[in-house]
């Protein structure tokens, strides 16, 4: 197993350190590029909806399991829940980029692969959580830190 795979947390603040230490330059001119795919390709507020439902149909389930889903808003929170085998690093790394499918390239035909998707969570969501095998992180637009579409942060896993 990988050593990202047996500390998710490590690996996690790994890849926000990655961001953390670019460029103002190049900060300014990805935030502004992401902000604007954001708002443009995804102009519907609902679109995020059909986005997770490509993504949860796209990922990996147990044999002996029927892939079911879960979409529920509560507390003024809207939660999306499926029953898939969870990420693992390359799930991660791909979430916190651009274009950087894990779909891309496999023999299956998948819904989704552009690797863009999920950043239409964004259109609704300024601090979207994730919680999937091990791995506990949010991007927070609202944050100081660089990148805030792409940098994850970690988080206790019972937020």
């Amino acid at each position: 197993m990988m050593k990202e795979e047996n500390d998710p947390k490590h690996f996690i603040e790994s890849i926000f350190d990655e961001y953390a230490n670019a460029t103002p330059t190049i900060i300014e001119g990805y935030t502004n590029a992401l902000e604007m795919l954001s708002q443009q390709l995804y102009a519907v507020d609902t679109r995020f909806v059909l986005e997770l439902l490509q993504n949860a149909d796209d990922n990996e389930y147990d044999i002996a399991t029927t892939p079911a889903v879960i979409v529920k808003y509560e507390d003024d929170k809207f939660v999306f829940i499926n029953n898939e085998l969870g990420f693992k690093a390359p799930n991660v790394k791909a979430l916190c980029s651009t274009g950087k499918s894990t779909k891309a390239n496999r023999k299956q035909k998948y819904t989704g692969e552009k690797g863009i998707g999920f950043k239409s969570v964004f259109k609704v969501s300024d601090c979207p959580h994730i919680h999937s095998g091990g791995f506990h992180f949010k991007f927070d637009l609202k944050g100081e830190h660089n990148f805030r579409y792409l940098a994850p942060i970690w988080i206790p896993s019972d937020n």
